[in-house]
């Protein structure tokens, strides 16, 4: 998939039920809280509408992950 999004770092974080994590992109934040919901972006998202699949396989590649 080709995309204009462009990351320019993750942060992860624990909590009780997994693994959470805050992504800075060119156009908003993706977000997912770690405790088994979806991933989604930002209300100021300025980017394309993706899924919450898209917006992993983005993540996946920026950090070099093939699945």
């Amino acid at each position: 998939m080709k995309t204009k999004i462009k990351i320019s770092k993750i942060k992860y974080f624990e909590t009780r039920r997994g693994v959470g994590y805050i992504v800075t992109t060119n156009v908003g934040h993706i977000y997912n809280d770690g405790n088994g919901g979806e991933t989604y972006v930002d209300g100021n998202w300025k980017g394309e509408n993706l899924n919450e699949f898209q917006l992993e396989d983005i993540i996946n590649k920026y950090e070099g992950v093939s699945i």
